[in-house]
This record gives structure tokens, C-alpha cells and sequence, in this order.
């Protein structure tokens, strides 16, 4: 089985394509490489696959948006499974940069759909968001519920889940969207502006730096840890459930914790009395939190790690990076 991850030396996709490696299959992966920003974490990624695959693991520097160059690697490797992970991503770099985050995430996905058909892959799993639902007061947040997505990068996940529908309604493509709530764990890239909370606040605590709180910090996030994501991945490119095509599935924990809630355990885990420093709020979400009924009924999905298990496995892998003489606790 040949398998083509895109955004394959990001947090989310190059643990997709450790997975799919493990799994015996051969693995295309495609990075455009764009974030300047924690580059080493991207360098590592790919080094740690190119080990793990050996023989099995080819790489390509692209951007999806090009469609010439996609097109050469569909015609050269014709991969039968296809996990579209890349994106520009962030609400509020989206917000800052909407032309950019449209040539990547909107242009590239179609590219990719329509090479997907083309080349004769037989399943697309799509990398969508929780953000698609907007700031809805009404959770748990469902599936089947109207999104209104109030950010670019919210647009540009829907319009990929609508173009998913589009293409396996049109094509027969069998294609699955995963709405990832907020994803945490180890290796995640902590470093730049738009850098996710959990390993951002962790880099700076044990840097002994105040992290930024936007806004009063009671707006909550479902955390949902990398190991289950993959999982969630793994099934939908595996599922031979028909039911689940052309939809989109929540992937998160069932759970949601304020940012203060974070922050206090984060500094509690290393003995540190730092204080945040609360900004102005930013356009985002108030709630988040996921009903995953569907995924456990149509994919069989659940997730197996909770915070309380997921944040200490996290905090250590920081812990190591940043205070390598420090020790386990």
C-alpha cells in the first residue's frame, strides 16, 4: 500500500506517516517547509521518517497549491491512499493573511481531490478543524449542527469538507474529513507567534518568560492528544464502513478546559509561580467541545488518552528539550 501525507514534517502529519510506516506501507511525503519558525522540529520529523523507512519513505519539498508539481508526483508514485495534512495554519495568521492561507489551503486541496480522482487513489482523508462551527453557543458541538465559520482558516476547512462531499458524491472518491479540536503532545513545534497553547506556554515557563493569556482566559478548548489523532486517521483510511464517506467526523476528546485551567497545570508541573500576562481578546471561539457520537458509531473511534494521562507525557518531552540537566520528576 502506497500512501501520499501532506504537511508530512508538521506535528500532525509526520506522526500520520510514522503510523502508516509502521504499518508496513510505503509513504509519499510532500512539505513545502514554509515556517522559518522551529524549523529543527520540521528537520527532525523528516530525519526520524527517513529512518524509519528506509527505503519506503521519499520526500518532496512542494507546495500543494503548485499543481504542476502535485501532478508529477501523482503520475510518478500513484498513491492509493492519500492523508492531506498541509495547511497554513492558525486562525489568526489566516486573519493577517488571507490571500496566502487561500492559495494553500483552498487551491491545494482541490488540486490534490482532483489528482486524487485523476490518479486513481481510492481514499482522501482530509484534515478539516473544529473551527468550522464558529463561536456556537450550543454544545457539545455536532456534526450535523450549521457551521459559521467567522476566520479564514474556518472558510477554507469547510470549503475542503464541502468539496470532499463534492468529489465522492461526483467521483465515487471515498472521502472522510476529520475535525481536529485542539491537538496537543510531544514534538509539537512550540516556537513563533502562532504556536498552539500547550507548547508554547511550556517553552516559555521553563524559559522563565510570562506567556500571553488573549483575553480573560475562561474561554475553553476540547485537548485532544496526538496519539488519538492518529488513530482517528489510521480508521478512516482503513474503514470499509460506506456510511462514512463523504462525511465529516469530530475528533476530540468529549472534554473542554479553560486556558487558565492550562496554564495552572503547565506551571504546577514545573514548580513555577510565573504569571501569565492577559492581552486583548482575539477573534476566536469562546467554547469548544466535540460530540464524537458519529465517530465512534460509523468509524468505531474513541479516544483512550486523557489530559490528566497526555499533559505530564507532553510537559516531559519539554521538560528534555528545553532543561535537558533538569531530569525526569
Amino acid at each position: 500500500m502506497r500512501a501520499l501525507v501532506t504537511g508530512v514534517a508538521g506535528f500532525i502529519g509526520s506522526n500520520v506517516a510514522r503510523r502508516v510506516l509502521a504499518h508496513g506501507w510505503e509513504v509519499v511525503g510532500i512539505d513545502a517547509l514554509l515556517h522559518e519558525e522551529g524549523i529543527e522540529f520540521s528537520a527532525r520529523n523528516l530525519d526520524e521518517l527517513q529512518a524509519l523507512g528506509e527505503q519506503r519513505f521519499v520526500f518532496y519539498k512542494r507546495d500543494v497549491s503548485e499543481f504542476e508539481e502535485m501532478q508529477r508526483i501523482f503520475e510518478l508514485h500513484k498513491p492509493e491512499i492519500v492523508f492531506h495534512q498541509a495547511a497554513l495554519p492558525r486562525v489568526q495568521y489566516s486573519i493577517k493573511e488571507p490571500f496566502k492561507t487561500h492559495a494553500s489551503n483552498d487551491v491545494g486541496t482541490h488540486n490534490l481531490l482532483f489528482l486524487s480522482k485523476e490518479h486513481g487513489a481510492r481514499r482522501f482523508v482530509f484534515a478539516s478543524s473544529s473551527s468550522v462551527y464558529g463561536d456556537s453557543q450550543r454544545l457539545p458541538l455536532r456534526e450535523g449542527e450549521e457551521q459559521q465559520p467567522i476566520s479564514p482558516y474556518a472558510a477554507h476547512k469547510l470549503v475542503g469538507e464541502i468539496y470532499c462531499g463534492v468529489f465522492h458524491a461526483c467521483y465515487g472518491l471515498e472521502t472522510i474529513a476529520l475535525r481536529y479540536f485542539n491537538v496537543y503532545g510531544p514534538e509539537q513545534n512550540p516556537c513563533g507567534a502562532y504556536a498552539q497553547a500547550i507548547p508554547k506556554f511550556a517553552k516559555l515557563i521553563l524559559e522563565g518568560k510570562q506567556p500571553t493569556i488573549y483575553g480573560d482566559g475562561e474561554q475553553t478548548r476540547d485537548f485532544t492528544y496526538i496519539d488519538d489523532v492518529v488513530e482517528a486517521n489510521m480508521l478512516a483510511a482503513t474503514t470499509q464502513n460506506a456510511e462514512c464517506f463523504g462525511k465529516a467526523f469530530n475528533i476530540g476528546s468529549g472534554k473542554n478546559y479553560s486556558v487558565n485551567e492550562i496554564f495552572r497545570r503547565i506551571a504546577r508541573f514545573y514548580n513555577s509561580d510565573i504569571e501569565p500576562i492577559y492581552a486583548e481578546p482575539v477573534q476566536e471561539p469562546r467554547h469548544t467541545q466535540a460530540d464524537i457520537t458519529r465517530a465512534r458509531e460509523l468509524l468505531g473511534w474513541t479516544p483512550k488518552v486523557t489530559l490528566d494521562e497526555g499533559l505530564p507525557l507532553t510537559l516531559e518531552y519539554f521538560r528534555k528539550i528545553f532543561q535537558p540537566n533538569q531530569g525526569a520528576r
